[in-house]
This record gives C-alpha cells, sequence and structure tokens, in this order.
C-alpha cells in the first residue's frame, strides 16, 4: 500500500497481507514503531493517518467483504508512536468497495457500492452520521479537505472528477493518485 507521511514527519508503512505490521520509520529509515496485534484478522485494502498524525483509518478484508476500522495512535512525550488503541468500526451499514482518507477530526471519506454495483464516496462520521454523495462510475478513491470543502473522485480509468452541486465534472485525465497534504 501507498505509505503516509504525518505532520511530525513520520513514515507510515503497511503491506496488504494480514501478516504485513504497520511500520513507522523516521525520516532517516530508522523503524521507530511496529505492530501487527488486531492488524493481523485480515488482509489490508487501505489505510490513512490523520491530519494531525492521531488516528489510524484501515479498511480490511475479511474473506471478501470489507471493514472500516478507526484507532487511536498512542504516542511517547516525544510524539513517537507507541500503540494503537481498540480498534472501533464504523460505517457497518455501507458496503464499502475501496479507499479511506480522513477528512476532517472526526469524518473518514471511502467508496461504498450499492446493491446494482453503482459506486458512490461516503463521509463516516465516527460515532456519527453516514453522508452518501452523487454516484461516480467505477469510483476508486475520494478526498476532500473539510466535509463543507469540495470532494474529488479518481475513476478506474485514471479521470479526476469534483463534485459541483449533485454533478461530478472532469477536471483532469491521465492522474494516478489523489492526496490532501496534511
Amino acid at each position: 500500500l501507498a505509505p503516509v507521511i504525518d505532520p511530525q514527519g513520520i513514515v507510515w508503512c503497511l503491506g496488504a497481507s494480514a501478516d504485513s505490521p504497520l511500520n513507522a520509520y523516521d525520516s532517516a529509515g530508522k523503524l521507530l514503531f511496529s505492530t501487527l496485534g488486531w492488524l493481523s484478522q485480515a488482509d489490508h485494502v487501505a489505510f490513512s493517518i490523520s491530519r494531525e498524525g492521531g488516528r489510524l483509518a484501515i479498511l480490511l478484508n475479511y474473506e471478501g467483504q470489507l471493514r472500516l476500522y478507526v484507532a487511536a495512535i498512542q504516542r511517547d512525550e516525544k510524539g513517537v508512536p507507541v500503540a494503537l488503541s481498540v480498534p472501533v468500526r464504523i460505517g457497518k451499514s455501507e458496503q464499502l468497495a475501496s479507499s479511506v482518507a480522513w477528512i476532517d477530526e472526526t469524518t473518514v471519506a471511502s467508496i461504498a457500492r450499492s446493491s446494482a454495483a453503482v459506486t458512490y464516496p461516503v463521509y463516516l462520521q465516527v460515532g456519527g452520521q453516514v453522508k452518501k454523495l452523487s454516484p461516480v462510475a467505477l469510483a476508486e478513491s475520494v478526498v476532500a479537505s473539510g466535509v463543507s470543502a469540495a470532494s474529488y473522485v479518481l475513476d478506474s480509468s485514471q479521470e479526476l472528477r469534483i463534485l459541483r452541486s449533485l454533478t461530478w465534472i472532469n477536471i483532469a485525465s491521465d492522474i494516478l493518485a489523489i492526496h490532501f497534504a496534511g
């Protein structure tokens, strides 16, 4: 999976297989933290570190069923990760398909799939509401800089779209990945 750099400059790495630990490295490549624990229960599909570096969101594949979990990242007095909290599952009512990205302090964005195989972005508030956005054909990832900010979706044909009112507008082609910096 693609690595993530948090605001403290720590590089987080996680492989796709269930036996791959979550590792955190400093900018020189020194391993600071490694954990597998509850992450070993299923294959890893995607993960995200919140903008301030305090929370992990991870999409796990349990024999074909994707489940989204969030957990706090516990750090020592120097800001070095030392543990993950017990995870909380969010988005239980949605059939998640791919992607995970923090969009604010309490909301994670993902891509869901309807029973008719239509993909659409969802905003999942930890312990709260689910907001479904307009469908996007073959959506793969979604990002936003906040719940009220513009939403962007990347589809499988590498088309980048922005949500305007209820319509997704193509704004760029040949895009490989999307991400908002912390």
